[in-house]
């Protein structure tokens, strides 16, 4: 897994410049040609290594030299002298923070604060959908937790190598740290020091190397009834806010009560829902929801659902009357999809999912769940869906007490309805479904 790196001791100095060869062999044995770098010597120690470094290759191109595959010690030299008069080489890092080079902790925690981070600022301006405040906040996490305790708070930006950062992974994982937290923290520090290779601090990123961790993907947790009502209470709170965080609660809904996934909640339309009858052929307080299309990220269109299945599920006119109140709202006709982002009015552009899990994740620390317990028992918006579906496989038992309910809901005569059985799009197997969902958060 190692590097073996090897570097000659040219002795090559040039005042504060050191100048060597350097030649790499992978793991695998896959040999590469050794290359020309030099280093400036360490300001806070005065030694080599440890200073910043360049590529005598990258110098001769920007200088305009072309071929420097024959490239000796005296050519390397002569390069890094002219380098050094036209000012290609600089003293020390452009980051500089009260006159001294900037501490690597503190730099990686302003990357990491979203609301300060130059390069989520950066990002947000150059690309269409916004990073995600939950997945910076995971790594911010991540770091903090895991990788901040085994770096010395004297380190520099520019004194961390590619051997600190394996190393760095092995002591997180001697630490007790599990693969998936080792791999987020990795994430975080490789996601800092790509900024500080693009605003030029550094010029190449010692995590660019480090592989991560294989692991077995976990199960989510399943909320319990308690938490998955209490954490809709407090999304219904902060829907008072802003359009963006009702549409995150209403979307939570939708996972809650219609077991509905992400993709198909984004493409959800008013026209997609229809009154279920019963036998007697009178409308009954459910709707059926057409559950036939899912929104596709990479191909920014919409899709079928996953693995293709058209199904339906039902849900209560409580909650059809809350969407429909929505939509009159904010001018969504039937056809218009609801959860479209209310900057670009009517567009065919839906919200971004991070809406949703940001959102929903505010509410979990509200109700006492931090960013920590939330990573630990692997919980995310999708849970929702997951609590939906482990609810409907339990449900049987719990509806014994409104056998009379869905007698009358179906408009049986018979006065026991002992023949529940899953079959969809018949009055019976929906209205089953439907009651379900109005009581599935029921605590009793």
């Amino acid at each position: 897994m190692f590097y073996n790196i090897r570097r000659s001791t040219m002795g090559i100095t040039i005042g504060d410049v050191s100048i060597y060869k350097r030649g790499r062999k992978e793991y695998n044995g896959v040999k590469r040609k050794p290359s020309w770098y030099c280093q400036l010597r360490n300001p806070l120690t005065g030694q080599f290594p440890g200073g910043r470094t360049y590529s005598v290759t990258k110098l001769a191109k920007q200088l305009g030299y072309r071929n420097t595959f024959k490239m000796n010690g005296t050519d390397a030299k002569n390069i890094v002298q002219e380098a050094i008069s036209k000012g290609l080489i600089k003293g020390v890092s452009q980051y500089e923070v009260d006159g001294s080079l900037s501490p690597l902790i503190p730099y990686v925690e302003k990357i990491l604060n979203y609301d300060e981070s130059p390069w989520v600022q950066s990002e947000n301006r150059r690309k269409i959908d916004r990073l995600s405040r939950a997945n910076v906040k995971n790594m911010e996490s991540a770091f903090r937790l895991h990788a901040k305790p085994h770096i010395d708070s004297k380190t520099t930006i520019i004194g961390f190598s590619k051997l600190d950062a394996q190393k760095l992974q092995d002591k997180m994982h001697e630490a007790g740290a599990s693969p998936d937290n080792i791999n987020m923290a990795i994430k975080a520090m490789r996601t800092a020091y790509n900024f500080a290779v693009q605003t030029d601090i550094v010029d190449f990123n010692p995590f660019s190397y480090v592989k991560p961790y294989s692991v077995k993907r976990r199960e989510r947790e399943i909320l319990s009834r308690a938490e998955a009502k209490q954490v809709l209470e407090f999304m219904q709170i902060f829907a008072q806010e802003s359009p963006s965080r009702h549409v995150a609660y209403l979307a939570a809904k939708l996972a809650v009560y219609g077991g509905m996934r992400e993709a198909e909640i984004r493409v959800f339309s008013l026209n997609k829902l229809k009154r279920v009858m019963n036998d007697a052929g009178e409308p009954t307080p459910f709707y059926k929801v057409d559950v036939s299309e899912s929104w596709v990220d990479a191909e920014k269109k919409k899709g079928p659902t996953k693995e293709r299945y058209k199904r339906t599920t039902v849900i209560h006119e409580d909650l059809v009357k809350e969407l429909i109140a929505f939509a009159e709202k904010y001018g969504r006709s039937e056809s218009d999809l609801l959860f479209a982002s209310f900057s670009k009015g009517k567009s065919s552009q839906p919200y971004v999912k991070n809406i949703f899990q940001d959102y929903f994740y505010d509410a979990l620390e509200a109700m006492g769940i931090s960013n920590e317990i939330r990573m630990s028992r692997h919980i995310d918006f999708q849970s929702l869906r997951h609590f939906h579906d482990s609810e409907s496989k339990a449900s049987a038992e719990r509806l014994e007490p409104y056998k009379a309910e869905i007698r009358a809901a179906i408009g049986h005569k018979s006065k026991t309805v002992d023949e529940l059985i899953y079959t969809h799009d018949t009055p019976t197997s929906l209205v089953m479904l439907g009651v379900m969902s109005k009581h599935i958060l029921d605590t009793k």
